[in-house]
């Protein structure tokens, strides 16, 4: 009986121009639909998810998105890397790679915490968000590798026959490692997703303000910010800000006639 009133709902909505969006995907509704214009008006044929823990970006870029190309993604936690390859292995047009993207290629150690998604290179700090200090404490630490994407996107453009990335960072205080090491191709990528702190989680964090303001130094322009997190006093702890690119914001050639 629910499922039939589910299906009535949805085509009554669908007559007068509606769409029906279960509550728990509504928060980030725009941030798809703004990705989806992007995607779709710069032809994006690979992401790049940076810090994919369990694939939450992967899910959210097929079913929220609805984007059907290339997708590559990093995790660096061995055991979130092996099942995501499990997954991938099953799947059409995803790769994963059991690394993590700086700016120099290395062994870094790597503090994995309690909550998953919040391990970091960086030490954590709880004194500005303390409802989260169960989470974002250290479990335990381990070496990971480190490439640089200087050298990851043209083989992966090579091999792959894409020419339109899009790079999405989630890797708690790093991003701008990450794309420190993008120097000679960040020019070739259409756009950027990174999230940004307002309030800080890691010992040295730059702030949210001074991490746009390093993105627009190096040619890139803001398109959007979205709340990520916020705490109980309902103040935004983290931003995805999205960007075009270089790539992006040349004039494309006339298609063939």
């Amino acid at each position: 009986m629910i499922r039939l009133a589910k299906s009535v709902l949805g085509a009554c909505a669908g007559t007068i121009g509606c769409e029906l969006v279960p509550r728990w995907r509504v928060d980030r509704l725009s941030l798809a639909r703004h990705l989806a214009a992007i995607f779709e008006k710069y032809q994006v044929d690979v992401v790049f998810d940076v810090g994919a823990n369990q694939g939450q970006y992967y899910e959210f870029l097929r079913e929220d998105v609805r984007y059907r190309g290339l997708v590559v993604s990093f995790e660096p936690i061995p055991e979130l890397a092996a099942r995501l390859t499990a997954r991938a292995a099953r799947t059409a047009r995803w790769q994963v790679q059991n690394c993590a993207l700086g700016r120099v290629e290395e062994s870094r150690a790597f503090n994995i915490m309690e909550g998953s998604e919040l391990s970091s290179f960086k030490a954590p700090d709880s004194s500005h968000v303390p409802e989260l200090s169960q989470w974002n404490r250290v479990a335990r630490v381990e070496q990971v590798a480190v490439r640089r994407l200087d050298d990851v996107w043209p083989a992966l453009k090579a091999s792959h026959g894409v020419s339109r990335p899009f790079l999405k960072l989630d890797t708690q205080g790093f991003d701008a490692e990450v794309v420190g090491g993008a120097g000679t191709v960040l020019p070739q990528f259409v756009g950027l997703q990174s999230e940004v702190h307002v309030l800080p989680l890691y010992q040295q964090s730059a702030r949210y303000l001074d991490e746009i303001a390093h993105f627009e130094a190096l040619g890139l322009s803001v398109t959007g910010l979205f709340v990520v997190s916020s705490d109980s006093s309902l103040r935004a702890i983290e931003f995805d800000c999205v960007m075009l690119g270089a790539a992006a914001l040349q004039p494309q050639p006339a298609p063939d006639r």
